[in-house]
């Protein structure tokens, strides 16, 4: 048991190593000239991805209350029974809970 808790020990301590390397790597990277560029467009890059087109969304909004609608009047008739008929019954009375 010691064994594996000594391999586990190493693998935190290993990756808590590269996790700092690569860590003060992309830190220094980041607070150089060509870093700073590269944040700017990678910004400006995934602002453009996050923001939304209200004209897109009300469109897909449109197509998936289209796309319900046509699936709803597929449904048979015994899917769309009313719940007053969703009943047990006995003898064709329906059956009243004992409270």
């Amino acid at each position: 048991m010691n064994h594996q808790s000594d391999q586990n020990q190493s693998g935190f301590t290993s990756g808590l190593f590269f996790g700092l390397i690569i860590g003060g790597a992309l830190g220094y990277f980041l607070q150089t000239e060509l870093g700073q560029e590269w944040l700017q467009k990678f910004k400006q890059t995934t602002s453009e991805q996050l923001s939304f087109d209200d004209n897109k969304v009300s469109h897909k909004l449109q197509q998936a209350k289209s796309l319900l609608n046509k699936l709803e009047s597929q449904l048979t008739p015994h899917h769309q029974t009313k719940s007053s008929t969703r009943v047990f019954r006995k003898d064709g009375e329906p059956l009243k809970p004992n409270l």
